[in-house]
């Protein structure tokens, strides 16, 4: 068999074109000269998996509340067995990298993908390209990427479904927003911390306990590092007992001493909205540049959070390549939308474990953040906001706002936040930026949303042209949540910022409330969350608060007149979803529903 699979190696020295075609830097880098043979460079190799159909059934069945097989999740060995590759599609692989001089611990072994480090000198030689060095023109980060063309053997193509990391370059964190109105006034624009959520959002009292048995936690990219010191001073000045993220539980090269406010934002509003939960903080190394890397090995990971909040996102149809035209990378049925298909078979998987996966609908409205001046004939909609296997939350602001009057230290010293208010879509006009929103390109409509976005359609609202958007496929977001002015400390201080970034880990460490009222019910958490979210809301209307005011027209460049978009509605819309939530009535409705199939 062996010999057979280098013959066949051997014979297809001619390969079947090109994976990849970069003819020049992508945005915000600069191309500099060759890279040296003994610089390193990974890139990992997605081999074609099995019963993709058979995988989504059992998603479906494990996520829907009304099913028998409702919570009954599985390990990664068992989602292992269902989608692993034919054992000769890995051979042709594992031989190819051999032959290359590509072993041992120069590869990590995920059934179905090949994560892979080797040199410049070896992968020029293995793809038949040549890599240069790129720099960054803000941050001066250099990188090494595959220029030009680059190829695989005829008989590696036919058993792959794609090679990532060559020649991607990293996804920035959503812009944050910094706080622009003032805290006195009648227009009074007061900062949010725990307390208000807890007022609004009828969340109980939190206390943490040594027994904690469940968890949450954030991911991140591109160096977002957070320090202890931060997450601890920020619980004591809001008066919170934030237990640490313990050591085994920060995965990555954290370095706490470089804090940003992006990693602090996610990990404090998270842990201060749930200070019961375990914590984690997921930092991805440098060579996992993009989804797939990351959600590969952390699916096959042993232990991972019950509830994941992610606050990036990037143009659906630039997956492949972000920065520059997806169109480079367009051809033997790997473009942009295969790779968002095949992130989505590995969202399935972390669902099948029963994780929750939250994302960040945007910030730049639904021409997105790829599309800030609105010159393109179509909305844009991000990724994996727009993926049908997470739940993605929107961003609200408040409104005829009321002061906290026992404000906690933190609030004194940043001059208010507060107690209460009126909820509404982000606006340009207050918080700079508008709530991401849409339809797929890729993901089809889901059963479970089907009424809700249907009565949007259908209720005579405005709607952008036809021609812009898909109104068959997967509309997001889900949810939302407070998305302007809030509080964090980073490097000792505080400040106020806003974005879905901040939405989203909010209604994660709600989410991860609901997990332990689940789990003391069934021993279980809650899973994939969405035909759950809108069975509540077909049972029971005010389980969310509807959001009714806004649109999401504007981006984080302007209002220009070109730009298009949608607008809030009575019930679902593709600004706020079904809207933000009322902890209390979501856990009587789980409540309820769980101990009928207790």
């Amino acid at each position: 068999m062996k010999a057979l699979l280098v013959l066949a190696l051997c014979a297809a020295a001619a390969v079947a074109g090109p994976l990849f075609t970069r003819n020049r830097a992508p945005r915000d880098w600069l191309l500099g000269e060759a890279a040296q043979p003994a610089d390193r460079v990974s890139f990992t190799v997605a081999i074609k998996q099995q019963n993709m159909d058979r995988l989504e059934r059992i998603f479906n069945e494990v996520s829907n509340p009304q099913h028998p097989n409702y919570q009954n999740y599985m390990t990664p060995e068992e989602i292992a067995a269902i989608v692993a590759p034919r054992p000769q599609h890995r051979q042709v692989v594992l031989e190819w990298l051999r032959e290359s001089g590509i072993t041992g611990s120069a590869i990590k072994d995920y059934g179905h993908a090949l994560m892979c480090t080797t040199t410049v000198e070896v992968a020029s030689n293995m793809f038949d390209t040549r890599f240069n060095v790129f720099t960054n023109r803000v941050s001066g980060k250099t990188l090494v990427r595959a220029m030009g063309q680059y190829s695989v053997p005829n008989a590696v193509h036919e058993v792959i479904d794609m090679v990532v990391g060559l020649s991607q370059f990293p996804i920035p964190h959503l812009k944050l927003h910094r706080s622009r109105n003032n805290i006195g006034g009648p227009n009074a624009d007061y900062g949010i911390i725990p307390q208000t959520l807890s007022n609004l959002y009828s969340i109980r009292k939190v206390t943490p306990s040594s027994a904690m048995n469940t968890s949450q936690g954030v991911i991140e990219f591109e160096d977002q590092f957070f320090s202890p010191d931060d997450l601890a001073n920020y619980g004591r000045q809001l008066s919170i007992q934030i237990p640490p993220v313990a050591q085994n539980h920060i995965i990555g090269p954290n370095q706490p001493d470089e804090p940003s406010v992006e990693g602090q934002l996610d990990i404090e509003f998270i842990a201060g909205v749930n200070p019961e939960a375990d914590n984690w903080f997921w930092l991805n190394s440098p060579s996992t540049v993009w989804l797939y890397e990351w959600i590969t090995a952390f699916e096959a990971a042993a232990a991972i959070p019950q509830v994941i909040s992610m606050s990036y996102a990037w143009y659906e149809g630039d997956q492949c390549n972000p920065g520059i035209s997806g169109d480079e990378c367009s051809n033997l049925g790997v473009d942009s939308y295969g790779y968002a298909r095949l992130v989505n078979a590995e969202f399935m998987k972390v669902g099948l474990r029963g994780t929750s996966v939250l994302v960040a609908s945007g910030d730049s409205g639904a021409n997105g953040r790829t599309d800030p001046s609105c010159m393109y004939p179509q909305l844009r909609p991000d990724y994996p906001a727009a993926s049908a296997y997470v739940t993605t939350v929107g961003g609200t602001e408040l409104v005829n706002a009321q002061p906290i009057s026992s404000a906690p230290p933190l609030s004194r010293d940043f001059g208010g936040c507060a107690a209460t208010g009126t909820e509404q879509a982000v606006s340009f006009r207050i918080s700079d930026f508008a709530s991401g929103g849409g339809f797929s390109n890729v993901s089809p409509q889901p059963d479970w949303q089907k009424a809700a976005v249907q009565a949007y359609l259908s209720s005579g609202v405005k709607l952008p042209p036809a021609s812009y958007f898909n109104a068959t496929a997967r509309g997001f977001p889900d949810v939302a949540g407070l998305g302007h002015n809030c509080v964090v400390i980073q490097d000792g201080q505080a400040e106020g910022v806003g974005g879905t970034s901040c939405a989203t880990p909010i209604f994660s460490g709600i989410v991860a409330l609901l997990n332990q009222d689940a789990y003391k019910l069934t021993g279980k958490t809650l899973g994939f969350l969405n035909p759950l979210l809108y069975q509540m809301w077909a049972s029971d209307k005010t389980i969310f608060m509807d959001i009714t005011v806004g649109d999401n027209l504007c981006t984080e460049g302007g209002c220009s007149p070109s730009c298009k978009g949608f607008l809030c509605a009575p019930g679902w819309d593709p600004v706020t979803g079904l809207g933000t939530p009322n902890y209390a009535k979501m856990l009587n409705y789980i409540k309820t529903h769980l101990s009928k199939k207790k």
